[in-house]
């Protein structure tokens, strides 16, 4: 008998909780990598602060669809930047 049949034969509540346990595994026990924020984050965020409070703000949103995922937490976290500051955003 393969592997593959094997395979076939076992349970699928075996296949769920290996799976569970290895998507589990990482939120018990995470890996601790470093969280490093690079130059180019950085100098955005400086750029913001160096903005003077209650100054109207022109914020762009004109991104494609498929950076969506990429673009919309890095647009509200400057959004919520600037309205800490008490700008007026124009998006």
């Amino acid at each position: 008998m393969s592997w593959t049949e094997r395979l076939e034969r076992l349970d699928r509540r075996w296949l769920f909780l290996i799976m569970g346990l290895l998507v589990a595994g990482p939120l018990v026990f995470p890996a601790g990598l470093p969280i490093t924020v690079s130059a180019p984050v950085r100098a955005f965020n400086e750029a913001v602060d160096r903005i003077p409070n209650g100054s109207t703000v022109l914020m762009s949103c004109d991104y494609d669809p498929s950076a969506r995922p990429e673009m919309v937490p890095m647009t509200r976290t400057a959004f919520r930047h600037l309205l800490g500051k008490n700008c007026r955003v124009v998006v």
